[in-house]
């Protein structure tokens, strides 16, 4: 994760014109992967295609690339939830960081966005990106810490629930309840990844709490959207989650100082070292002002 400690400033050459012969482009799945993939593999990102795919699988969306003697030096990720866009990830290959790749790919894939609606964009950034994403106008608000555990003697762990296409109107209403605002499409593409895994907590009959583990680079998983109206339903399935995953690694991207980072620090998670000298994620906010995915009950960071 090198690209986190960097000064988004300097390593991107953000003031910098574009005059070296890029061509930033839409995105090419088939013919790009394999330049996307080892950007992240070069920057030490632990996300895998499947998290592109979901961005970029969305009703509204933007995903352009930095290309050049057909090789893929640069790339920008986002996508929108009904008015609200979000800047999922920007990654500039090192020999591209000085030749102005970042501005054009960043004005372009934001007009895109507006014009198809979006009336604030939100970002998360360490706080070495602060400096310029204040300058472009955005303001400060929660934050998230990355937390992890490695892997550990496997035990005989309870059942936990996992669930399936049937139980999509429940995900569906739950998140709604947690993050603000419907997310249909977004719920609906991860449950059908089969990278992804779903598992629930019952509570009279209902689903009252629903967590997602999703595959990292490496063989890990992560725990995102972890959704629940009372903590208390929520502690339970993460426990059970954990217990059942002692072998593998977990992390988990955690509001900090919320319920859920605290208990995760309670059953043996920690800080990467890596992450102290550069954490938290700051949630930043540019536009229409609104509450949409500020509620006390949003645990872990379900924007992506």
């Amino acid at each position: 994760m090198k690209a986190l400690a960097k000064r988004i400033t300097g390593a991107l050459g953000w003031s910098r014109p574009s005059n070296a012969g890029y061509e930033i482009r839409p995105v090419n799945f088939d013919t790009d992967w394999e330049g996307i993939d080892h950007l992240l593999a070069k920057e030490e990102w632990p996300i895998v295609r499947a998290d592109l795919e979901a961005s970029h699988g969305q009703p509204v969306s933007e995903f352009v690339v930095a290309s050049k003697d057909d090789s893929v030096h640069g790339f920008f990720a986002t996508h929108a939830f009904e008015e609200i866009g979000y800047l999922d990830m920007m990654i500039i290959a090192k020999e591209a960081r000085r030749c102005g790749v970042a501005r054009p790919m960043y004005y372009r894939a934001v007009r895109s966005l507006k014009q198809r609606g979006v009336r604030t964009l939100v970002v998360h950034t360490t706080n070495d990106s602060s400096r310029l994403i204040r300058l472009l106008g955005f303001r400060p608000g929660q934050s998230f810490t990355l937390v992890a555990r490695d892997p550990s003697t496997a035990v005989e762990a309870a059942a936990v629930a996992q669930l399936g296409p049937e139980e999509l109107p429940a995900l569906i209403a739950l998140d709604q309840t947690v993050f603000g605002q419907r997310r249909a499409e977004w719920i609906t593409t991860l449950m059908r990844q089969p990278s992804n895994t779903f598992y629930g907590h019952y509570r009279e009959g209902s689903l009252a709490a629903s967590v997602c583990l999703r595959e990292r680079r490496g063989g890990a998983i992560s725990i995102d959207g972890a959704n629940a109206e009372d903590f208390g339903d929520l502690s339970k399935l993460v426990r059970k989650v954990v217990t059942a995953h002692r072998g593998t690694r977990i992390e988990c991207i955690a509001r900090t100082d919320g319920k859920l980072h605290r208990l995760l620090s309670e059953i043996g998670f920690q800080v990467p070292a890596f992450f102290v000298q550069i954490g938290p994620l700051v949630e930043w906010r540019k536009g229409k002002r609104t509450s949409i995915g500020t509620s006390e009950k949003i645990q872990t960071l379900n924007w992506f």
